[in-house]
């Protein structure tokens, strides 16, 4: 689809990647709506968004990825803040339409921006032993292999809570007092209401454990993808992004 298929009063969802000096800066989350749109020129005037019921002036030049929710499906380009002013009483966005209008294919894993608990905790050894011969399914007699499942089962774990920055299908992005490793397997339980209340029990594989400053002490960026998801699991947390997301968009207009 082209710049043509946008529909006026289409929701747009907005992530910072960059300033207007090209200087890559932290993602920063907005919804808005299309009010206009100049195929020619591929410039489109947005309404400024909303956030905690205040108007968010954004930074001219600044460079943001959009999604854009259309009755063809979800699309996605580059987009930059060209003017901002205010147009019959309305807080209104210029946006330079930057590239093709690819289709969004949810496979991509949408990252949402939000803020929840995470609990997690290290894999033990003894644990790791245990699953891996469930897998193998090592054992001598029924009720050999019922034993392991119990003593899996009866361990007790200590858990560590962290702030969830963002989450996908595919990965996470929490912060943690606790500092991992590179490559460390780690479990994480997440709850939350869009999972109908139950727990989602994942390992995660650690790919940057970065140090950051806290006014709460010494904290952790970690960065990591989900490994040994299972379909249903996965499919439960996109549904639960997506549905967050709509949420959102319908909570701001």
């Amino acid at each position: 689809m082209d710049y043509s298929g946008l529909g006026i009063g289409n929701k747009i969802n907005m992530v910072r990647m960059e300033d207007s000096l090209g200087i890559k800066t932290k993602p920063k989350q907005y919804v808005s709506q299309l009010l206009d749109i100049d195929v020619e020129k591929k410039i489109g005037k947005i309404s400024m968004p909303i956030e905690n019921k205040v108007i968010v002036p954004l930074e001219l030049g600044d460079i943001y990825k959009i999604v854009i929710y259309t009755s063809k499906g979800l699309y996605q380009c580059m987009s930059k803040i060209l003017k901002r002013y205010k147009e019959n009483s309305l807080y209104v966005l210029d946006i330079q339409f930057v590239g093709k209008l690819e289709k969004y294919q949810r496979r991509q894993y949408y990252r949402l921006i939000c803020d929840m608990t995470v609990a997690h905790r290290p894999q033990s050894e003894k644990e790791v032993r245990l699953q891996d011969k469930l897998v193998a399914d090592d054992f001598q007699s029924p009720e050999e292999k019922q034993e392991c499942i119990d003593e899996l089962s009866n361990m007790v774990f200590e858990w560590e809570n962290g702030r969830v920055v963002d989450i996908s299908g595919g990965g996470i992005k929490f912060n943690s007092p606790v500092k991992y490793e590179n490559d460390d397997i780690i479990v994480l339980k997440i709850t939350a209401a869009g999972l109908s209340g139950e727990e989602c029990i994942v390992n995660l594989r650690v790919i940057q454990s970065a140090k950051k400053e806290s006014p709460s002490g010494r904290m952790f960026e970690i960065r990591g993808e989900f490994v040994d998801i299972n379909n249903v699991m996965r499919e439960n947390l996109i549904k639960y992004i997506f549905e967050e997301q709509r949420r959102i968009i319908k909570k701001t207009y």
